[in-house]
């Protein structure tokens, strides 16, 4: 991309995005807010022509998602449960902007790249159809235990569980490595690792409850076919339908494998709308108004917070604070309830909003980095698209999910398929010295 142009697209962007803020800021009502927040995540999206895997769209879209459908429930005149303060929009639109102040609208990719030969594809397949083998495996076992959901298996210490949620991210890298490989070249190599994949994490999902497993396998699927240009533009709108109501499905059946019983909690509305934003996107911002409900909150914890965090994700056994179960117990009513919490309240609970600043400086020189870097190879490629995920998941939670699962997920397979590569090599070179013996 010519300089002056992307220049002139990073000065446009930081534009629109100071005018974004003052509009909100100034703005007495939640439409207004909402208008111009969606309208600056379209601008981003715009910008980038609506690549889904540049940050720019992917990022925005998805944070704008979560941090705002509790905004527009209260909006389109539905009894949300906590109030609404127009402060609300504003601290997380300042996070959504930082980091892409911290992003760029350019595009590169490099198709010359040649990743066939650098990985050993046979041991890869076998781990993936191993790992994908007993995630089944174990999928089947919790759910003949009699659990009634996630949060019995997390309080019981059951390992099935434990390692049935990591095999499940294992397969997903292993299988990103393997279509990575080939460029997704191949449509009857495309549906093994697809099918396999899916079927995998459909099967640990609907056991377990864990809906976020079976987004994220799905995501995946979608956005590296969407990088190989096997599937277009014109397939995604195709697909929108079918997500909106998977994720209003996958509330009904989220225990319905475990207690034989429907979740039918939202359906009485008979608003799809409702039904959608209250599946996954919610939670986010109904965390931060309570947060900001409660004035003692700001700055509770102090940058101690974000170093426990980052050291967590790094050194096991690290835990001297859960901000998540702090949130339950201490600050969401009637105690403990499994609501998660709130990337933005993660900043706001270490010092107001300078530290939710910090917090999305940290996570926009993160995507910045696994962007810029994809195609310098293979594993850079692998790791920036995981980790389009794991930041998508990080949004109702803290910066230690994105640390920790970049660590024990990704880094972890793909450490393992290097070992596999240098295995090959090895062997070949033995085999060629044999021969010219």
């Amino acid at each position: 991309m010519d300089n002056k142009i992307l220049n002139f697209k990073r000065i446009k962007m930081v534009l629109a995005l100071i005018l974004g803020l003052l509009i909100l800021i100034y703005a007495q009502t939640p439409k207004v807010q909402l208008i111009t927040y969606w309208t600056i995540v379209l601008y981003a999206c715009y910008l980038v022509k609506f690549d889904i895997t540049h940050p720019y769209c992917w990022f925005s879209v998805t944070f704008a998602l979560y941090n705002t459908a509790y905004i527009i429930l209260y909006a389109l005149g539905y009894d949300v449960s906590a109030g609404f303060s127009l402060s609300n929009a504003i601290y997380s639109y300042i996070g959504m902007s930082v980091t892409l102040l911290i992003l760029s609208p350019e595009k590169r990719i490099n198709d010359k790249v040649d990743f066939e030969n650098k990985i050993n594809y046979k041991a890869n397949r076998i781990f993936f159809v191993i790992t994908a083998f007993l995630s089944i495996s174990f999928a089947l076992i919790l759910k003949s235990r009699g659990y009634e959901g996630k949060t019995q298996m997390q309080g019981a210490g059951d390992k099935f569980y434990i390692i049935g949620v990591h095999l499940v991210r294992w397969m997903m890298v292993m299988m990103l490595i393997q279509m990575g490989s080939y460029k997704c070249a191949s449509t009857k190599k495309n549906i093994f690792y697809c099918v396999i994949a899916l079927t995998s994490a459909l099967c640990m999902g609907l056991c377990t409850g864990e809906r976020d497993i079976i987004f994220r396998a799905f995501l995946l699927v979608i956005i590296t076919l969407f990088y190989f240009n096997r599937i277009k533009m014109r397939h995604l709108l195709l697909l929108v339908p079918i997500v909106f109501f998977g994720m209003i499905a996958s509330v009904y059946l989220k225990y319905y494998f475990l207690r034989g019983v429907g979740n039918t909690t939202h359906m009485e509305s008979g608003n799809l709308i409702y039904q959608f934003l209250m599946t996954d996107f919610y939670g986010a911002g109904r965390n931060n108004q309570f947060l900001l409900n409660k004035d003692w909150t700001k700055g509770y914890f102090g940058i101690k917070l974000l170093i426990n965090e980052i050291f967590r994700g790094i050194i096991p056994g690290i835990d001297f604070i859960n901000p998540s179960y702090w949130y339950n117990y201490e600050v969401y009513p009637g105690g403990f309830k499994g609501q998660a919490f709130t990337m933005v309240g993660f900043g706001y609970v270490i010092d107001g909003l300078w530290s939710i600043i910090l917090v999305f400086t940290l996570i926009g020189l993160f995507i910045k980095y696994t962007y810029e870097n994809r195609n310098k190879g293979l594993y850079n490629l692998v790791f920036y698209l995981f980790s389009i995920s794991i930041v998508m998941g990080s949004f109702r939670q803290t910066i230690n999910t994105i640390i920790n699962i970049s660590i024990k997920a990704a880094l972890v397979v793909i450490l393992l398929s290097k070992m596999f590569s240098i295995k090959k090599r090895i062997s070949r070179r033995n085999t060629i010295k044999i021969v010219k013996k």
